[in-house]
């Protein structure tokens, strides 16, 4: 598969039923389960900044998370009104559909890393 076919068989099913999202998707779960799970482990011993912070940090991938939805939701339309365009208008949005999936794939992969690294260095504090 060239670079150029990722971008269409990353946007080629909705989001809904495409293992491109779904894999992020189960790590937010995963992150989401561990910020439960270690909120619970140190409530009381962290403060009100402490509990904001955790929040934030455990909402910020979430919203991403919905943004990459919508986001692959309008490119699997687009995808599907593109075809049968002349082929120099298919290759530029080859190109856009590749970065674009790059780009939502890193996103969430960086955001979810960010959560999980908190998050354990977080409940490894000894207060």
């Amino acid at each position: 598969m060239t670079s150029s076919d990722f971008g269409q068989n990353y946007f080629s099913r909705p989001p809904h039923k495409s293992v491109y999202f779904w894999i992020p998707t189960i790590g937010l779960l995963v992150d989401i389960i561990t910020a439960l799970h270690v909120g619970r482990h140190i409530y009381g011993r962290l403060g009100t900044f402490g509990l904001e912070f955790m929040c934030f940090s455990a909402a910020a991938p979430v919203i991403l998370w919905f943004r990459v939805w919508q986001s692959h939701a309008k490119l699997y339309e687009m995808t599907l009104s593109s075809r049968g365009s002349d082929r120099e208008d298919q290759a530029r949005f080859d190109v856009v559909l590749t970065e674009a999936a790059y780009i939502g794939s890193t996103g969430m992969f960086i955001a979810l890393f960010g959560l999980m690294t908190s998050l354990w260095a977080l409940n490894s504090l000894k207060f």
